[in-house]
């Protein structure tokens, strides 16, 4: 497994090359096949639970503070559209690592990974906070592969995907 500037680097460049999960966007709708949707992201800024002192109501409240981001992340892109600062870095593990080491303020996930990520880290449930929802980052997640990739291999994928969604259904909405 790479970091995600990387694994975004290399999936954009390499042939039969697939990306799981990709916020698709339609700023990379002609640079990527995409596969099937296989969940949503519904991104905003956390924080520590013990920063009382940081209050988000709006966006613009969130640009007083230090926020780490991934570098090729497509929440990235729209914030920094936005008039956002970052602290770039390779992957949300190092995000998170910012933030736990106190170097930054916020970092933006979604509430679901956040709580993934708490149980891998060993946090207590309590330690992080999911402070502030970003309307703008709310997304669907795809698998998708590089636009050199096998055909065959394409829709063969997009069969077992929709077998999948016939016979089991998707555990999501």
């Amino acid at each position: 497994m790479y970091p995600w500037a990387r694994a975004y680097k290399v999936a954009k460049e390499r042939e039969n090359t697939f990306i799981y999960s990709l916020a698709r966007t339609p700023e990379r709708e002609n640079t990527f096949h995409w596969i099937a949707a296989v969940g949503k992201f519904e991104l905003g800024f956390i924080g520590l639970t013990e920063r009382t002192d940081i209050i988000i109501e709006n966006n613009d409240q969130a640009k007083n503070y230090k926020i780490a981001m991934q570098r090729n992340d497509f929440s990235t892109q729209i914030l920094l559209k936005l008039g956002f600062e970052a602290v770039l870095t390779s992957d949300i593990q190092k995000s998170y690592d910012l933030l736990l080491a106190k170097k930054v303020d916020l970092i933006v996930d979604d509430p679901l990974y956040m709580q993934q990520m708490s149980d891998y880290l060993e946090l207590k449930p309590e330690y992080l906070h999911f402070i502030y929802k970003i309307d703008a980052l709310t997304v669907e997640a795809y698998l998708a592969t590089n636009k050199k990739t096998d055909p065959e291999l394409i829709k063969a994928l997009k069969r077992a995907y929709l077998k999948i969604k016939t016979v089991k259904g998707l555990p999501y909405g």
